[in-house]
């Protein structure tokens, strides 16, 4: 890092935030904490206090000694978070508002800040690397298989990753929560959500008050057409679900899509949701597009699951089409696609 040595750390109250500042100071850089409030009043019924992480990362700065700055981003969160995530479940799509708010507010804002103070780096508490493999700076997966969140980075352009830090990429969490206790840091161990602003993390009670006007019952469907049981808002279904469908049956149903239009749920078994091939556009390719239009690769399209091995066809600079080795589990629109070389994040689109 030379002489550049001041790091603005995105600080949430949570362990993970904290102690990649703890660890920042101890390696000897000038550090300095922000906090963005992201939401106002108006969500406080569903999503809690907006100034409560603030409270709860200035009582970590104190205890570490560091300046701590509460910035407001509430307006881009809820325009580029908020009502994406809305738009998305209220025209059939899933979602993946974790990745979106990375880019397009937590890291943007960070950054903006940072230039603003004159600060060299940006750092948060993400399970994910950065390092130079010999062809520039680039993105792994996080040490710690469990918690790796390269998934959730993927959609994060190279400018933003450049002067990103992850202090934690190279520990497992169990160190980083001893550490924490070992320092004594007035945190918690709880775990984030990837929707982040809803108390409970339940996007549909989130709907069922701001989106009441959609909430009309409708069929449930079959893959021939025959209607099967009743549901009182589609958008209450995610492909691949199987729980909390409503309909008995000898076999289990699981959603395989929903028809915002005719405003009905498509229900099939589970061979019906596997998939080999998928499509993601605006695909955000991480140091460079890849020389080659056909690659092998690994591809990932749930945080939940694995990576698998499939080949990867460029189909223009922002469409990529991926058809893996075996089927895959449920891939739904909206979702992102986050192609590996091994540990390297090449990049990441949304699934069409």
């Amino acid at each position: 890092m030379g002489n550049n040595r001041r790091v603005l750390v995105g600080l949430s109250g949570g362990v993970d935030s904290a102690m990649s500042a703890a660890l920042l100071i101890e390696g000897g850089m000038e550090v300095e904490a922000v906090t963005f409030v992201l939401w106002d009043a108006s969500l406080s019924k569903v999503a809690g206090d907006p100034k409560a992480a603030a409270e709860s990362a200035s009582r970590v700065a104190r205890a570490l000694g560091i300046p701590h700055h509460i910035l407001d981003a509430g307006g881009g969160f809820k325009r580029d978070v908020i009502d994406y995530l809305t738009g998305a479940y209220l025209s059939g799509a899933t979602p993946n508002p974790c990745a979106v708010c990375n880019r397009e507010v937590k890291f943007k804002h960070l950054l903006e800040a940072a230039d603003s103070g004159g600060f060299d780096f940006v750092a948060t508490g993400h399970y994910a690397r950065m390092k130079d493999n010999g062809e520039g700076p680039g993105l792994f997966r996080g040490i710690d298989a469990r918690r790796d969140q390269s998934y959730f980075l993927s959609l994060l352009r190279s400018d933003q990753l450049d002067r990103a830090i992850f202090p934690l990429g190279t520990l497992l969490k169990d160190e980083v929560l001893r550490m924490a206790e070992g320092r004594s840091l007035p945190v918690t161990a709880s775990e984030s959500r990837e929707i982040c602003f809803l108390k409970e993390g339940d996007y549909r009670a989130y709907l069922r008050r701001f989106a009441g006007d959609r909430t009309e019952q409708g069929d449930i469907v079959d893959l021939e057409g025959h209607v099967v049981g009743s549901h009182d808002g589609f958008w209450n279904y995610t492909i691949g679900q199987r729980r909390n469908i409503g309909v008995p049956a000898s076999r289990a149903y699981y959603v395989t899509g929903t028809d915002a239009k005719r405003n009905r749920v498509i229900v099939g078994h589970r061979e019906d949701v596997m998939r080999r091939e998928v499509t993601a556009h605006s695909f955000n390719w991480i140091g460079g597009m890849p020389d080659k239009e056909v690659f092998r690769c690994d591809g990932m399209i749930r945080y939940n699951q694995k990576a698998a091995p499939g080949t990867a066809y460029i189909e223009s600079p922002g469409t990529v089409r991926m058809v893996f080795d075996e089927p895959r589990f449920a891939p739904a629109p909206g979702q992102i696609l986050a192609l590996y070389d091994a540990d390297r994040v090449l990049g990441g689109g949304i699934l069409a």
